[in-house]
């Protein structure tokens, strides 16, 4: 929102600031206003990012120095008061408007160190607001994130991360963000994997090619866990293979962490009632294997709408637990945030003919029953049993 006294200011000469992120953290490109006739002005002489039609803040600006150089002097300076709008973005310069308001994301990003036991050793909180632009967004809220983690002291090598959010839009949407990530073999950092999980999120709200995301407010909480915290699904065990429809059937998982003896874990899963006899598949997995369908299915749609995009990142599994699936060999039909298991032959043939301009994945096999065992690490990997229905 401009400040009071905004008519009085960015005078020719004076610095002006185009704002992408304001708050406890600042991303902004600053230049020189050439022309101001009371209510607009232009500056730069340049482009910012040569967007075109634009929405975001425009500020006042100070230098703190200047670097002076023959082949290329620079200035350093801060972004303060926001005073108006930036409404163009053109190869020859940019124009703003005084006293207008460009729409920001508000977010709150609370950061905090936790011991052994659990307990809290640190919290910082972080208030800030991102500029709304389909291409910069995803970009701003990510490294905006990844310097919140990241920056706070107790940042390590073998920290594993713990992130919860949501995300609120108008029209009572809301988008839940819930994930670990523990670092890996990779180069890349696990707060930059992290950061980078979100802005994906991000990327396919604003790349649906129906409507624009409209955002209220979005809310961040992130842990710092002080190990290495990654569990492979090694094996699991049934007491029996044989088992009646409509029993409960124990299950045994056994998972090897990074370092340390191995994890043992129990999940029941209902055979349901009036199943028939035959034999049927157990898929103990992690949340990457079951999501990868359902994933590229909203990804083969370039026309999936924004609450159906929101549905389907809502519907993906978290990767801190152990599923159980009981499977069936039958087909499985994954259309934009929609399941459709079973589907009859004759059906399955309809939707894959030539004349079909349907997109969507399918597999062999049905999940008839779910079960899912929360841990507090990362889970990767699978692993099949095999049952026999009485």
């Amino acid at each position: 929102r401009p400040v009071a006294g905004w008519q009085d200011s960015l005078r020719p000469g004076e610095m002006v600031g185009a704002v992408l992120v304001t708050g406890d953290m600042t991303v902004a490109g600053q230049g020189t206003v050439t022309y101001n006739d009371g209510r607009r002005i232009l500056a730069f002489g340049h482009s910012l990012l040569n967007l075109g039609p634009v929405s975001m803040p425009i500020s006042k600006g100070e230098v703190l120095m200047t670097l002076a150089s023959s082949l290329q002097p620079n200035k350093f300076a801060n972004a303060t008061d926001i005073v108006g709008a930036l409404r163009q973005d053109r190869h020859s310069g940019i124009l703003g408007v005084l006293g207008a308001q460009a729409d920001m994301i508000p977010v709150n990003v609370a950061v905090r160190s936790l011991a052994d036991d659990g307990s809290v050793r640190s919290e910082k909180t972080y208030s800030y607001s991102v500029c709304v632009q389909e291409k910069f967004t995803p970009t701003l809220m990510m490294s905006t994130l990844y310097n919140s983690i990241s920056g706070v002291n107790e940042f390590g090598d073998q920290t594993t991360y713990r992130l919860n959010g949501t995300v609120e839009m108008d029209g009572r949407q809301k988008l839940s963000l819930a994930t670990m990530q523990a670092p890996g073999e990779l180069p890349s950092p696990a707060p930059l994997l992290l950061a980078g999980w979100v802005g994906d999120r991000f990327n396919r709200l604003f790349t649906n090619a129906v409507a624009s995301p409209r955002f209220r407010r979005v809310n961040v909480s992130g842990d710092l866990l002080p190990e290495r915290r990654v569990a492979a699904i090694e094996g699991a065990w049934l007491s029996s293979n044989e088992v009646e429809a409509g029993a409960r059937l124990p299950l045994k998982v056994f998972l090897r962490p990074f370092r340390g003896s191995r994890i043992e874990r129990e999940v029941e899963l209902k055979i349901p009632a009036g199943l028939a006899k035959g034999q049927y598949r157990i898929l103990l997995s992690d949340a990457a294997t079951l999501n990868r369908m359902q994933t590229a299915a909203g990804r083969a749609n370039r026309f999936i709408d924004l609450s159906r995009t929101i549905s389907l990142i809502n519907q993906e599994r978290s990767n801190n637990k152990v599923y159980a699936s009981l499977l069936l060999t039958g087909s499985t039909v994954y259309y934009d945030d929609k399941v459709l298991p079973s589907l009859p032959a004759s059906v399955l043939n309809v939707m894959q003919s030539p004349g079909s301009s349907t997109s969507f994945v399918t597999s062999r096999e049905t999940t008839i029953e779910q079960a899912s065992i929360p841990l507090d690490c990362v889970v990767t990997g699978s692993h099949s049993l095999t049952i026999t229905v009485k």
